[in-house]
């Protein structure tokens, strides 16, 4: 496993680490804010909404180093926590309802795998890297090889 990888997985689990934190804070504030009038579910639902647009910014620049339009990577980050989402909203209600834990010790539960199961989809699809073209129109040629060129026809 090469340094580059090792290092992303390294900051993608403290990054982990604080969008869980940030969940939770956001979670249990709105939980407990709103518990007689909106459903946990929901409340996990809005938590996440906000951790997202919070978090897509470190994980671009600092853990992925994606580069690209930054709406199309927005939308993949959301799309990609949507899903996870999903399956954190299954869990919670299955801890709360059925294993019956209270409902801020199974949202830890849940914070806790959410980002191991999410990794592999930000890594390989959110953040995957962009497939740069290597065609040029005829005439053309990449800056590099102008410059290549130009230093072999120079003695």
């Amino acid at each position: 496993m090469s340094n580059i990888v090792r290092r992303q997985q390294v900051k993608y689990l403290i990054a982990g680490a604080i969008t869980a934190v940030l969940h939770f804070v956001l979670f249990s504030g709105g939980w407990l804010v709103l518990r007689h009038v909106v459903p946990y579910p929901l409340v996990a639902i809005g938590a996440q909404a906000l951790t997202v647009l919070a978090v897509y910014p470190a994980y671009r620049v600092v853990v992925f180093h994606a580069t690209g339009p930054w709406i199309a990577g927005l939308i993949r980050f959301y799309l990609a926590c949507a899903a996870v989402l999903l399956l954190s909203v299954v869990s919670l209600v299955s801890l709360v309802e059925v294993a019956r834990l209270p409902v801020p010790v199974a949202q830890i539960v849940t914070a806790l795998w959410s980002p191991v199961v999410a990794y592999p989809v930000q890594r390989f699809w959110t953040f995957r890297a962009s497939r740069v073209s290597t065609s040029y129109p005829v005439g053309k040629r990449s800056q590099k090889e102008a410059v290549s060129a130009g230093s072999r026809s120079h003695p």
